[in-house]
């Protein structure tokens, strides 16, 4: 925690070496969100899913800073509960998307982001055993 002020001084210095450095921006929301300043993270997780709208960590961070200063706005859902729109007015549950899940906004983004990265690992390593010996080997 001590080290969390020349981590941000670093991670500004990274950015504005390349100012669309997504995992830069977002540790550099990350470490102030951890320094108690909430509403100031905010911006750069903005910043860096403006850039990379599809990078988990950015995205989740946005989430939570949001939540962590009462900002429902384009908060979305998953599931049957109501949801706030990007204007803030509250709106009745999301409708299913194509994959039959109901989810909508931010949360539905972390949703979606969440089933690919759990897509992924299923696939990781899929077949690898059949390559080295038959079934009938392995027993």
């Amino acid at each position: 925690m001590d080290q969390l002020p020349q981590a941000v001084s670093m991670y500004k210095k990274a950015v504005q070496c390349n100012p669309n450095f997504d995992v830069g921006l977002a540790n550099l929301a990350n470490a102030i969100k951890d320094m108690g300043r909430v509403q100031e993270s905010v911006q750069w997780y903005v910043r860096t899913v403006s850039i990379n709208p599809n990078f988990p960590e950015a995205v989740c961070g946005l989430v939570n800073a949001l939540g962590g200063v009462c900002d429902w706005r384009d908060r979305g859902a998953v599931g049957s509960k109501p949801v706030a729109d990007r204007h803030g007015k509250l709106l009745g549950p999301p409708s299913p998307a194509a994959d039959g899940k109901l989810r909508a906004g931010l949360m539905g983004k972390v949703s979606r982001l969440v089933d690919k990265q759990l897509d992924k690992g299923m696939a990781y390593g899929r077949g690898v055993m059949r390559e080295a010996a038959s079934l009938d080997q392995w027993l």
